[in-house]
């Protein structure tokens, strides 16, 4: 679906979201709260977001939402300044907005919206009475904002009960239900009439839905240990469906299978004695230039010793007898003597040619 840019969020606006667990995808539409409006909209209007985009989305917003709250917090005591000294403050906010961040592009247009309507309330108001009723439903929204974007909020949903959630003031501040006027909207998709439910504010509506849904399906949040994104899976999953990340993975797993197959308990015998067949038949043919008649009775008497090792690992097999006790340690140790002066004897035949 085509993502449509973010429009500048008034007081009527309102934001419509769907959660799609099965797609592993949320989907946006922000729109006037008015039933024409909302009767207007199709698939063009939304913008659609895969869980793990969101939780990126999420997390990079998280990482610069004090910077933006300390502006704002400095910004709401300069309140009472006239309309064009106001536009001017919100104009540095501009530094934060980002085309490819959903929640920098709706909560920085809130942000505008939120003080252009205090800003109003100010001017016709007395002013000391006001302004705390203004400071008092900023922080609020500030708040909640920043409780909601901590990717360890999440993690919260598995331990705390909706009714615990929302209404314990020193989790979730309660924002001003009172200017509720729409409950959700169906909008057609494809000749489908899909229902849409509505979130005010800060997004606590939608966050604690989302994050239920996570519960619900056991999703935690993990750190990919190869691209170091953060992703929604199965507790304490190591890797991303990134196609890289996935790749890698799979990389690992093979190697992983292919240590343990060549590190099991009865293949370790046969690599001792190949290792030391392998090495010595190295320096043998060093020394003697590799000797054809030399080499060829190393690797006679060679193959004899592997093949005794292997035999001896097939009889501990069917009998049921340990591959690591102190009779097969002598046994390898045996070997890789007769190895030793196998190269000893070849070596004293070549100096002597």
């Amino acid at each position: 679906m085509k993502k449509n840019p973010t429009e500048r969020i008034y007081d009527n606006t309102i934001l419509l979201y769907r959660i799609v667990p099965e797609e592993r995808r949320v989907e946006f539409i922000i729109t006037q709260n008015d039933n024409d409006a909302i009767k207007k909209i199709s698939e063009d209007d939304i913008t659609s977001l895969s869980y793990d985009e969101l939780l990126k989305d999420t997390i990079e917003f998280h990482q610069s939402f004090q910077q933006i709250k300390a502006i704002i917090s400095e910004q709401k005591e300069l309140m009472r300044e006239d309309k064009k000294a106001a536009d001017n403050q919100l104009k540095i906010l501009e530094v934060f907005e980002n085309d490819s961040n959903f929640l920098f592009k709706y909560y920085i247009n809130r942000f505008r919206s939120i003080f252009t309507a205090e800003h109003s309330y100010v001017v016709k108001k007395e002013w000391r009475a006001s302004k705390c009723k203004t400071k008092d439903r900023i922080d609020i929204f500030l708040n909640n904002i920043d409780t909601i974007t901590d990717p360890a909020y999440f993690s919260h949903f598995y331990t705390t009960t909706k009714s615990k959630l929302l209404f314990e003031s020193d989790f979730i501040i309660q924002e001003d239900y009172a200017l509720r006027r729409c409950i959700g909207a169906e909008i057609c998709i494809q000749e489908h009439l899909v229902k849409f439910d509505v979130s005010y504010f800060s997004l606590i509506e939608f966050f604690y839905d989302f994050s239920s849904k996570l519960s619900a399906s056991e999703a935690f949040v993990n750190k990919c240990k190869c691209c170091n994104n953060y992703f929604f899976g199965e507790k304490n999953a190591l890797y991303c469906a990134a196609p890289y990340c996935q790749k890698e993975y799979k990389r690992i797993i093979r190697n992983k299978k292919e240590y343990d197959r060549t590190h099991a308990p009865d293949k370790q015998p046969i690599k001792a004695v190949d290792d030391c067949v392998s090495t010595t038949k190295s320096r043998l043919s060093e020394k003697t230039n590799n000797d054809k008649q030399l080499m060829s009775e190393y690797s006679i008497e060679a193959e004899k010793v592997k093949q005794e090792i292997r035999n001896e690992v097939e009889r501990r097999i069917i009998e049921h007898e340990p591959f690591d006790d102190d009779s097969m340690n002598k046994i390898i140790s045996g070997l890789k003597y007769r190895i030793r002066n196998l190269y000893q004897d070849l070596t004293e035949k070549f100096k002597c040619t």
